[in-house]
This record gives C-alpha cells, sequence and structure tokens, in this order.
C-alpha cells in the first residue's frame, strides 16, 4: 500500500495521473458486514447461513424469511503510525415475496464495501534528521445496491443485482518534523459509478451445494483534486483537478459449501484480471508530447498489473442447546503487482459470532485482521463490526 500511495503523491507532483491511480479504488480492505466478515468473505454460496449482500446475488434465493440487518465498524491500520476509523457501515433488507411455486426473494440496502486506510513514510525521511514528509490515508467506497432471485428450477437459482457506487480516498501530506511547515498538499478522489453481477446457486443435497457468479465490467467516473497550500505566501497556494474514467474488468467468484446440521463449511475462489482496467480522460495528457495520457496509462497498466486468485475460507458451528453460532475465517489475497509485499500478497484471519435474543432478533459481531509486509515492515489492518438483525 505505501508504494500505491507515495507514486500516486509523484503522479500529482508531476501534473498527471499513472497506472497506480487506476488501481486506487479497486485496492482496499473489503466488506463491513459483520457475518460475511467473520467466514472470509467465502459467501458465492452462504446465503442459507449469511444474510445480507454477499457475492453471489442468487444467495437471496434460498431466504424464506424477511430479514433487516444493520452494522457499525471501527478499523484500524497498525504500520509505521496507528490510524483508525469508524461509523455507520450499512443496512440491508431481504424481503421473499409468497409465490404459488419455488421462490422469489427481494434484497436492497447501503453497506460500505471497501476501507481505504494506511499511512507511509516518504524514502527520503529520517526522523530527526530532515523535515520530509509522511503521509495518512483515509475514505471508503459506499455501494447501494438492489438484487432479486428465483427459484428457476427445483434447487436451482438464478440471480441479478445492480449496484450504484460512491466514495472518496483521501490523501494528506504532513511534515512530522516542522513546527510551522512551508506548505501542506491535500490529495481527494471522488468516486462514482455502476456495476451489476449474475450468479446461481444448485443445491445437489441438502448438504452440498455450488454456485458461481460473474462481477459485470464496473465504470467509475473519478473527480481527483489536488490542493496545493503555501503557508507562507497564499498567492502561490492552488488546486487542480483531473477528471477520469475506469473500467475495472470483470471478477468471477466459483464455490462450494458443506452444511450438517452442526457444522459447515465455505469455500470461495475470486479470479480478477487487473491487467485489463480500462484508464480514460478527455483533458489529461501526456506533457510535451500532448498525447492523451490514457495511451501510456493503459500500456502501463498492462505491462505492470497482473491477474490473481484469491481464496477465502470459512466455518460456522452451531453450539447445541445454547442460540449461539461461532464463525472463523481466512483470506489469501495475492497482489495485482510486484515488488512491494513479501510474497506479493496480503492475508487475513477472522472470528465472529451471532446470538438470537429471541425468535425476531439477533446480535452478531466479527473481528478480521489483514496481515502482510510491505518492503520488510510487518503492517497490519484490523476491523471490528457489530450489528443488530430483526427477523419477521
Amino acid at each position: 500500500m505505501r508504494k500505491i500511495m507515495v507514486l500516486s503523491m509523484c503522479v500529482c507532483f508531476a501534473s498527471a495521473q499513472n497506472e497506480m491511480d487506476a488501481l486506487l479504488p479497486f485496492f482496499g480492505f473489503e466488506g463491513s458486514q459483520s457475518l460475511q466478515n467473520s467466514i472470509g468473505q467465502a459467501t458465492v454460496t452462504a446465503g442459507e447461513i449469511i444474510p445480507g449482500l454477499t457475492s453471489n446475488p442468487a444467495n437471496l434465493g434460498l431466504h424464506r424469511f424477511s430479514t433487516l440487518g444493520s452494522n457499525f465498524y471501527n478499523g484500524k491500520f497498525d504500520g509505521n503510525r496507528d490510524l483508525s476509523n469508524s461509523g455507520f457501515s450499512g443496512l440491508y433488507a431481504i424481503l421473499p415475496i409468497h409465490v404459488y411455486q419455488g421462490s422469489l426473494v427481494f434484497g436492497f440496502g447501503i453497506n460500505k464495501e471497501t476501507s481505504f486506510s494506511g499511512a507511509g513514510i516518504n524514502e527520503n525521511y529520517i526522523p530527526g534528521v530532515n523535515d520530509d514528509y509522511t503521509f495518512d490515508v483515509n475514505g471508503g467506497m459506499y455501494i447501494t445496491s438492489f438484487g432479486a432471485a428465483i427459484e428457476f428450477s427445483k434447487h436451482l437459482y438464478i440471480g441479478v443485482d445492480f449496484k450504484y457506487l460512491r466514495g472518496e480516498n483521501e490523501l494528506l501530506k504532513i511534515y512530522p518534523n516542522s513546527a510551522y511547515p512551508d506548505s501542506t498538499d491535500f490529495f481527494n478522489a471522488s468516486y462514482r459509478g455502476f456495476g451489476a453481477s449474475i450468479g446461481f446457486l444448485q443445491k445437489y443435497t441438502p448438504q452440498f451445494q455450488i454456485g458461481g457468479s460473474l462481477e459485470l465490467p464496473t465504470k467509475l467516473w473519478v473527480d481527483d483534486r489536488w490542493i496545493y497550500s503555501d503557508n507562507f505566501d497564499h498567492l502561490r497556494s492552488f488546486n487542480e483537478l483531473w477528471e477520469y474514467t475506469l473500467k475495472k474488468p470483470m471478477v468471477l467468484h466459483l464455490g462450494g459449501t458443506f452444511n450438517t446440521k452442526e457444522f459447515n463449511l465455505f469455500y470461495e475462489l475470486e479470479w480478477t484480471d487487473f491487467a485489463n482496467i480500462e484508464f480514460k480522460s478527455k483533458t489529461i495528457f501526456e506533457e510535451d508530447l500532448q498525447l492523451p495520457a490514457e495511451i501510456g496509462i493503459n500500456n502501463n497498466i498492462k505491462s505492470t498489473f497482473e491477474s490473481t486468485v484469491a481464496h477465502h475460507i470459512g466455518a460456522a458451528v452451531h453450539l447445541p442447546m445454547f442460540p449461539m453460532h461461532l464463525y472463523g475465517g481466512y483470506q489469501y489475497l495475492p497482489v495485482p503487482y510486484t515488488g512491494d509485499f513479501d510474497d506479493d500478497k496480503r492475508e487475513s484471519i477472522s472470528a465472529g459470532f451471532s446470538f438470537m435474543l429471541n425468535q425476531q432478533f439477533s446480535l452478531h459481531g466479527s473481528w478480521t485482521n489483514y496481515f502482510w509486509k510491505n518492503d520488510g515492515l510487518k503492517e497490519n489492518y484490523s476491523q471490528s463490526v457489530f450489528g443488530v438483525s430483526l427477523h419477521y
């Protein structure tokens, strides 16, 4: 993450964008729903156990009762400096419709899908020796979603959902050794866009089911603003805005679930070809050559990024004679470029619970810890989510 942010700053000073800016809105810490987080985001066939927004809209078809759930989160980045943030992370509703045969279920909600958090130090910064900069990163992406699923034939469910995305990524450049720095820089990328996905789920037996979904290309409109403040001469302060669009390529999700009365095991594979991210702009040009910047940036995207295969594994245990479920999960998350992260990957572990207060209300919570090494430095991002659900 640190290199991404450093490169993002360097490209701003060069009055242009680069391939790392194209990756930023798609490279964060996923999820802010407690039950989804608790099983390591292995949700492609988890609809029978996990209500709410999942990676497969066909999961909606498995629900027979209406559900309304909300979540609150607290996230903390630990590295060379600590950063934390907290707030409301989402609301989701599931509404089954009575039909003559099969099932028809709708789902809709607003959820924080991705968190951007981190801190970095410029390579030239030496504490107590110079006044070079450090930087802090904050922000997130929210998704407003609407989905529906039907039982297409016996035990075969088909679903589709549509998403509106909105968020921002903020980067503040600071000078830790200067009582009154000569300048400050603030970078703010605002995102808005649309996406959709289709999926299926097949129940072969009451114990075993498989499924898959395809996220169609997501299109984002980006307003990327740089505000430079000269603290000695305000006439030299200025701001600059870059406008461009990004298209994230299709994402494939495949997996299965094994169910028993006391135990559930979930698995999901997630394939993304980051080399096919597309950058477009009518206002940004290569310096000196006056050629559209998208020519060089898209070439760099293809030569810098590669496809990744992420693995999500989760489990649930249902305690006998007690209205509580316990969850655990693991994620293997490859990084789509090389050179910074040890073994070019991030990982996460998670744990969670749900407790039925009565037939209508349940409480649930999760804890997730992402961890990696960046240039040999151990860093991690931990997130706690707590929520309440109404079942009727």
